[in-house]
């Protein structure tokens, strides 16, 4: 992303920050990524979808102007 859009560098950079600061979000990145490993059935993983959906309601989980997907 930040390669992508060097003019939001800055921008990108501050938001990963702010948001790895908070000790429940950081938590919930890192439960993101051991949850690689699970198998699709595991009841971890809806409890993981939840807090996700949760988070994404947190003033850190926000979309950081004109940034866009490229397809």
């Amino acid at each position: 992303m930040f390669a992508t859009h060097p003019d939001y560098a800055i921008t990108l950079f501050h938001d990963q920050a702010d948001i790895l600061a908070d000790p429940l979000l950081r938590q919930l990145f890192r439960d993101y990524d051991h949850a690689y490993d699970l198998d699709a059935d595991d009841p971890r993983i809806d409890d993981l979808a939840r807090r996700i959906v949760a988070a994404t309601r947190h003033p850190h989980m926000r979309t950081t102007g004109p940034v866009t997907r490229r397809d």
